[in-house]
């Protein structure tokens, strides 16, 4: 598939999340990837000029614009996950993601862990959790006859915690809403899509960096 442009996120972002009463975005790895390989493609594009706002060419821009309107998350296990990324370089020079990134990736890994703490822990919330696990073990699980490996435990933790916030978190008498993850992975969609249409979690969305 084709990554979309970063205008082209933003544009699908704020279709779906403008006029929320606490829009949150989870970020993934492989969207976080797919910003800084849509970066890189647009200043080949671009050749230097300097015509098209900031955050419409350059990665780092395009998120200090993206949590400049939505809060925007990243979860501890995809905190370590991306950490691993800083060093992948492409083409022997080239850094897969960028140094200017890392303070902002920083700051979403803060940011859910000080927002974490509204979610309060108790058997609605357990359940919530249980069945985040069981659905996405289900779709991405161990039948054979499916065309997928088995979750990952840092894709089957933003499902988990796109679902909590998007049924339990609220803040100074604000609910979330609605709750975005920000992802390419297939792993990650089926479980979001299904808890959104199936389980009437319509508060859960799953937004695609690339083309659909």
């Amino acid at each position: 598939m084709t990554v979309l442009t970063l205008k082209e996120i933003m544009k699908e972002t704020d279709k779906a999340l403008v006029g929320g009463t606490l829009p949150i975005v989870f970020l993934d790895t492989s969207s976080l990837i797919d910003i800084c390989k849509s970066a890189r493609e647009e200043q080949m594009r671009q050749k230097g000029k300097t015509d098209l706002p900031l955050e419409e060419v350059y990665a780092d821009h395009f998120l200090m614009s993206l949590a400049g309107k939505y809060q925007t998350l990243v979860s501890p296990l995809t905190y370590e996950e991306i950490k691993r990324h800083y060093s992948v370089r492409l083409n022997g020079h080239t850094k897969e993601i960028r140094e200017t990134i890392c303070p902002l990736i920083e700051k979403f890994a803060a940011d859910y862990e000080r927002l974490r703490k509204f979610i309060p822990d108790n058997e609605t919330v357990d359940e919530d959790r249980y069945l985040a696990y069981w659905i996405s073990k289900f779709l991405c699980g161990e039948n054979r006859k499916r065309d997928m490996d088995d979750i990952s435990n840092v894709d089957r933790e933003i499902v988990e915690n796109a679902l909590l916030f998007s049924k339990h978190f609220s803040k100074d008498g604000r609910k979330a809403g609605p709750v975005a993850v920000l992802s390419s992975d297939e792993h990650i969609r089926r479980p979001v899509v299904t808890l959104n249409y199936d389980w009437g979690c319509n508060n859960l969305i799953y937004l695609n960096s690339k083309e659909r």
